[in-house]
């Protein structure tokens, strides 16, 4: 225990050392510990973004549950890119304690703790703390998370789930334009997830339930939201199956002080109801579910759409599926500035929910015969009512730009073609490329949209040449970004983004790690106003007890 508390003050005084020097507050990212049950508290991500075809995936037959609490919706099609898990020494077990120092070009740092405070047959008990900064002369940004996770084995059958997140965003709007305050935003995020699973079924039946209470508080433009979700899955086996039945509740309050909201205290709720069921027949399977949501003061009231797959494998060489489903994504405060931290809080732009009713996909797998090589490539359609579009804000006045956005509404229908190639010989090279491109129709002839590309491309390698030393490149590339300004729309520059990384571990318990990022120095932007960063690089040590 002694060693520990040797570990956290030493993590402790680097990080409080660097915030005093940069005469800034401590503050939000998005850490994932991998355990069998850990709740995503929803945080905001910075500057870099990663393609990621998505497709549909067949689901499992099993009852079974994620590694992780997933979120309670999916941000986007794009999401952004972990500078921290590129060349990293990876995890060997996380039954293993670490600590990590990193700093870099321009002043930035890294600084993480994963400690097992207890660990045993029933019982595991996981300090995890991370802590991460960049300060230039334009952008400030400096984001700390800190996660206490239980899981606790009860008897034979049953497994108990708890923890407790907190994380601080500090960050400043640097956009070009009119500025919004000089004054940097101040962001307070806190969580607790309660819950219960099934580790093996009872005369057929299995259980999944979490309840959670997130809390976000602005500080700056003082806002409270208070979120109460509650999800689960009830399963039986019917023949050789399960039939799964999924629930979903969720409440949303948001109190804030600004007249410029419909109300000083809002409170929406929604209600789901999820039943599926799988069926195989040698090598078809078929998923057959639907979808309802209820909503409660916030756009449709009634919102339904089905959930059907059918997935055929010719062995292990190739398989086809194709099918329908839909989404229902909760638009809250908290959610929007995750997509866009420079989001204006005091914006009516979270009044609609979006409703996916239907999402046509179709594609195939194919494992040639040479090992190591995978092949897959898909098509799909949807329509969305109340479509999301993030744009900056237009000042009546001057009728210029203002470096915060709000957000405007309409139907789109999105046609989305995409193909992906990976190759890995006996881990010791992996490769993969990919392209997407996505086609849209908006109902709404003003709008267009912003943030996502009409075509993506990415390419990345990893290789270990020799024992301890692993290396890594990726390239991607976005074409297509627009934005929307006073009486027209443009065309943003293209994303070139190249990154290259290496962690060479020296002894068992010790690893060293450098990274560099956008190497060619591309000054793109996401959001029109905010240039990227640019040319970046992190070195560090990591240290496993």
């Amino acid at each position: 225990m002694r060693k520990f508390f040797y570990i956290l003050l030493s993590f402790v005084a680097a990080t409080t050392v660097i915030a005093q020097n940069n005469d800034t507050t401590i503050i939000d990212r998005n850490i994932n510990i991998e355990k069998e049950y850990i709740p995503e508290i929803e945080t905001s991500e910075p500057q870099k973004f990663n393609i990621k075809i998505q497709e549909p995936n067949v689901p499992d037959a099993q009852f079974n549950y994620s590694t992780y609490a997933s979120g309670v919706q999916p941000k986007s099609n794009f999401y952004p890119l972990d500078p921290q898990e590129q060349a990293k020494p990876k995890r060997t077990s996380l039954k293993q304690g670490y600590t990590e120092l990193g700093f870099g070009y321009p002043i930035n740092w890294s600084a993480e703790l994963f400690y097992p405070l207890y660990n045993k047959k029933n019982t595991n008990f996981d300090l995890h703390l991370d802590h991460t900064g960049l300060y230039t002369q334009t952008i400030k940004l400096i984001e700390t998370d800190f996660d206490l996770i239980l899981h606790h084995t009860i008897g034979r059958n049953h497994q108990l789930n708890f923890a407790v997140n907190y994380n601080n965003d500090f960050y400043n709007y640097y956009g070009n334009g009119i500025l919004f305050d000089s004054i940097p935003q101040i962001v307070h995020r806190a969580g607790i997830v309660f819950g219960m699973q099934s580790t093996n079924r009872i005369n057929g039946w299995g259980y999944q339930a979490n309840l959670h209470y997130k809390n976000m508080f602005l500080h700056y433009t003082p806002t409270h939201e208070h979120r109460i979700v509650l999800d689960g899955e009830i399963s039986k086996i019917l023949g050789k199956k399960p039939l799964n039945i999924g629930i979903f509740a969720d409440i949303n309050i948001l109190n804030s002080q600004f007249s410029i909201l419909n109300s000083k205290l809002s409170t929406t709720a929604v209600i789901g109801l999820l039943p599926s069921y799988d069926i195989v027949l040698d090598n078809l399977r078929f998923h057959l579910g639907a979808k309802a949501y209820f909503s409660i003061n916030k756009g449709r009231v009634f919102n339904a759409m089905p959930d059907v797959t059918i997935n055929y494998n010719e062995g292990k060489i190739f398989s086809i599926y194709a099918g329908i489903t839909g989404d229902y994504q909760i638009n809250t405060l908290s959610t929007t500035l995750e997509q866009c931290r420079y989001f204006d809080p005091r914006s009516t732009g979270i009044a609609l929910n979006t409703y996916t009713p239907a999402d046509f996909f179709a594609g195939f797998r194919l494992k040639p015969y040479l090992e190591g090589l995978l092949v897959d490539a898909h098509i799909n359609y949807k329509f969305i009512y109340d479509d999301y579009f993030i744009h900056n804000v237009i000042d009546s006045t001057s009728n210029n730009y203002i470096n915060i956005f709000t957000a405007d509404f309409s139907n789109t229908q999105i046609l989305s073609t995409g193909a992906r190639i990976n190759y890995n010989y006996q881990n010791k090279y992996v490769a993969h490329a990919g392209f997407k491109y996505n086609h849209y129709t908006i109902a709404d002839s003003s709008l267009i949209m912003v943030n996502r590309p009409t075509w993506e491309i990415e390419i990345g390698t990893e290789m270990t040449p020799i024992k301890g030393l692993s290396i890594n490149a990726d390239f991607y590339t976005g074409l297509g970004y627009k934005a929307i300004l006073p009486n027209e729309n443009i065309n943003l520059p293209n994303h070139f983004d190249l990154n290259i990384g290496a962690a060479y571990t020296f002894h068992e318990q010790c690893a060293v790690f450098a990274r560099f990022n956008n190497i060619i120095n591309s000054k793109y932007q996401y959001y029109y106003g905010y240039e990227n960063i640019g040319f970046n690089c992190l070195f560090g040590i990591k240290i496993t007890f």
